[in-house]
């Protein structure tokens, strides 16, 4: 799959628990900060996922996660995801830009050195 294809939401399968997620996981070592994201879509089944976890490395963290979220349409669009104050969007050229408004915490992260989109972290699955 290319960069391109992989920007552009799947069609959904006609399972009631049908999922497209994205996710990653990352570490700054000189900020000394990582993180874990995820977005799942189930717009079959008319619900959204999300895990939003940040570390410090001092053992604060934030966190936030729900398999409740109610799925709408403008959380699908080319090559943004989103959910509750999490956003993933592919960028041109490859990389993503992470945004992340949680609490008192608020980011913008940006990834440009990853695997190709073979390997960077999409993940399609049918359950």
């Amino acid at each position: 799959m290319s960069v391109e294809e992989a920007k552009q939401p799947l069609v959904p399968g006609l399972e009631k628990n049908w999922n497209e997620s994205q996710w990653f996981w990352w570490t700054d070592k000189e900020k000394g900060m990582s993180g874990l994201h995820r977005i799942a879509h189930q717009p079959n089944a008319g619900t959204a996922h999300i895990w939003n976890v940040l570390i410090a490395d001092d053992g604060r963290y934030t966190r936030r996660t729900s398999h409740t979220v109610k799925f709408e349409d403008w959380m699908r669009a080319e090559g943004v995801y989103s959910v509750e104050g999490l956003s993933i969007q592919h960028i041109h050229g490859g990389g993503w830009v992470c945004k992340v408004t949680q609490d008192a915490f608020e980011a913008e992260l940006l990834f440009v050195d990853l695997y190709k989109a073979a390997g960077c972290g999409i993940e399609y699955a049918t359950n």
